[in-house]
């Protein structure tokens, strides 16, 4: 059984996806807001940006686990061409996180307590008051990657800047402006809709860029990720034609053709171990 993933297509799928949530969300709140629309047949409540356990929050973090696993996948290719591989599995744990955030809005619980620390003279964009700590978290993050994204591909490097800034604009960004707007002039208008639509939208394009960059970084030549399941229970995982992996800021690997994984079962535990005719692995210098 052959899954192949074209990076391109997943990625304009994805995108796809994206734009129609958004599309929707934004002919919702003009008709909500055009007249004594509050429902909308049940609709509004499916697919309003800014609420939880809808299809947007689904597909959010149907977004965010892909990523979790799409870091895991370029840990462990990392790992097998023993190069450094913790910053990819600290992402990893980083975006699980934000999955079971964004699933279950964990960040909201943190409003009303931090709200009452503030001064009363507070700025307007700190109303929604998480804001404080994500930024805080963004810029630790920040620091201690600068290092991880020094080895990366250019490419990779590149995409994954963009991707983040594109993320925390809207995440970030936009919920000081959401909270600006609200502490002034309330939630309940036209406006602070259109505000979210932004923000969320901000969010979807970034984790999309993401998920593209992270297939990239696994198949930048090929465009593809084959996935094979034998009859013998071996499961292949085919990257090519050529594999480039984050090495030191001069060098770059170039690995194989493909790389092939073993799933045994070993002490209850799966472990996957690598086979790849390292004799053509070749280094080479910039």
């Amino acid at each position: 059984m052959d899954i192949t993933f074209r990076t391109a297509a997943a990625t304009r799928s994805l995108a796809a996806v994206a734009a129609l949530l958004v599309i929707v969300n934004l002919a919702l709140q003009v008709v909500r807001w055009s007249g004594d629309h509050q429902n909308i047949l049940g609709l509004l409540d499916l697919f309003d940006l800014n609420r939880e356990k809808n299809v947007p929050t689904l597909f959010a973090t149907v977004l965010l686990s892909i990523s979790a696993v799409l870091l895991v996948a370029n840990g462990g290719f990392a790992r097998a061409a023993a190069l450094p591989a913790a910053g990819w599995f600290g992402l990893a744990a980083l975006f699980a996180y934000f999955a079971v955030d964004e699933a279950w809005q964990l960040h909201e619980r943190l409003v009303r307590p931090l709200r009452t620390m503030l001064p009363t003279e507070a700025p307007a964009w700190t109303h929604f008051a998480w804001v404080i700590p994500g930024g805080m978290l963004v810029a630790i993050v920040g620091v201690l990657y600068l290092q991880f994204l020094r080895r990366l591909h250019p490419v990779t490097r590149r995409r994954i800047i963009v991707a983040g800034c594109v993320y925390v604009a809207g995440a970030l960004g936009m919920e000081m402006v959401d909270g600006a707007w609200a502490a002034t002039h309330g939630q309940d208008n036209l406006v602070y809709s259109l505000l979210t639509t932004i923000e969320e939208g901000l969010e979807l394009t970034g984790l999309v860029l993401f998920t593209r960059a992270l297939l990239d970084n696994l198949a930048v030549s090929g465009r593809s990720l084959a996935l094979r399941l034998y009859a013998a229970g071996h499961l292949r995982l085919t990257i090519g034609p050529r594999y480039f992996v984050p090495v030191e800021a001069a060098a770059q690997w170039q690995v194989g053709d493909e790389a092939v994984y073993d799933r045994r079962r070993v002490n209850n535990l799966t472990t996957f171990n690598v086979q790849s005719d390292r004799r053509r692995a070749r280094a080479s210098v910039s």
